[in-house]
């Protein structure tokens, strides 16, 4: 499957499935792990900084708080790419990334491509949860041999296009997709979360494999 830009899925999550799953992270606090300006449940795609985290642990917490979710996101995967996914046990479940409470004021623009060790083609997928306001979303740019030092903290420039991020949606791209968050504001006890993890697929392998 090729895709190009964005795609988006409406009303993925039901607004009560959302207050479900905002209310559980917010509960977890306590095991949150802080990385750079936010916050991540677990640790996400960062082994380098969270060498001793404890995989199995965070894995049986998700999976006893987030497991309905989980299952809704393999069956959809598995009809949208059609194609068999398996959930990874080296890698952490589908995490969150937290920006807040506010007030922030986030203006930190960091155009990159999502690339892991793995083998095989990486497809992005994101569901945002708390969307306060129309800054909330993504910046990104079709054109792969664009200059993007050119870019450093820009989100105006006539190649960078705007997805905004409504609560339930799923968003989807492929992981060479250069991207970034769109900088934004959050007032006084507002937050920024998103639901996101990521598929690989090999051309020599039946099965897809489902990570954080």
């Amino acid at each position: 499957m090729k895709i190009k830009g964005v795609i988006e899925k409406t009303n993925f999550l039901s607004s009560a499935e959302v207050s479900s799953i905002i209310d559980k992270v917010l509960f977890l606090e306590p095991v949150w792990n802080h990385y750079s300006c936010f916050h991540v449940l677990p640790y996400g795609p960062y082994p380098g900084i969270y060498k001793n985290i404890d995989l199995k642990f965070y894995n049986k917490l998700l999976d006893e708080n987030f497991r309905e979710t989980y299952t809704k996101i393999k069956n959809f995967v598995e009809k949208f790419l059609n194609q068999k996914i398996v959930v990874s046990e080296t890698d952490s479940r589908p995490g969150f990334h937290i920006f807040g409470p506010g007030p922030l004021d986030y203006n930190y623009v960091n155009y990159h491509i999502d690339s892991f060790d793995k083998h095989g083609k990486i497809i992005t997928f994101i569901i945002p949860l708390t969307c306060p306001n129309k800054l909330i979303g993504l910046n990104y740019i079709l054109d792969k041999n664009l200059d993007l030092t050119k870019l450093k903290n820009s989100s105006n420039h006539k190649d960078i296009f705007f997805q905004e991020y409504k609560s339930g949606n799923l968003y989807i791209w492929e992981g060479k997709m250069i991207h970034s968050i769109c900088p934004f504001i959050l007032n006084k006890g507002e937050y920024r979360i998103t639901l996101q993890f990521h598929v690989a697929l090999h051309p020599m392998k039946k099965e897809g494999i489902l990570f954080y």
